[in-house]
């Protein structure tokens, strides 16, 4: 299929508010703000609902492309490892991009990230980490505020 029909295809998606996780390789939408992100990101979440798995999801875009996505899938493997942002982060990391490239990408999650997701969010050189919700048992903004 070619690129372009793909692209096609997946704007017709998100019309829907439908994410498929096959579709979205590397989507351009344009001139999206940051709530429309985070919309897409809490429509990627409810899918999660309907796999009987938390409804924590994530979205990494550089600009308004979508490179990788994920969500939470702890019961389906059986894991607990599995966040949505350590899921989204070894997808942005497959593509092999350099560092300049994976400063400009901004990862966008319903949740606060964990220490580990936020750690490997710094480690992947992500440059900016938007939630939607504070985890005031185990979320870790407020430790990174402090170093």
């Amino acid at each position: 299929m070619p690129e372009e029909s793909l692209q096609t295809a997946c704007r017709q998606h998100l019309t829907k508010h439908l994410i498929h996780t096959a579709f979205y390789v590397r989507i351009k939408i344009k001139n999206m703000t940051v709530d429309e992100k985070m919309k897409l990101v809490i429509d990627l979440a409810e899918k999660s609902l309907g796999t009987n798995e938390l409804p924590i999801a994530c979205i990494i875009f550089h600009n308004d492309t979508i490179i990788a996505q994920a969500y939470t899938s702890e019961n389906a493997d059986k894991r607990l490892l599995v966040h949505a942002e350590i899921k989204a982060l070894l997808e942005l990391d497959q593509k092999k991009l350099g560092i300049k490239e994976k400063a400009q990408m901004e990862l966008y999650t319903n949740l606060e990230p964990c220490m580990m997701c936020l750690g490997a969010a710094i480690s992947s050189f992500v440059g900016k980490v938007y939630y939607s919700l504070d985890a005031p048992s185990d979320g870790a903004a407020k430790w990174a505020e402090k170093t």
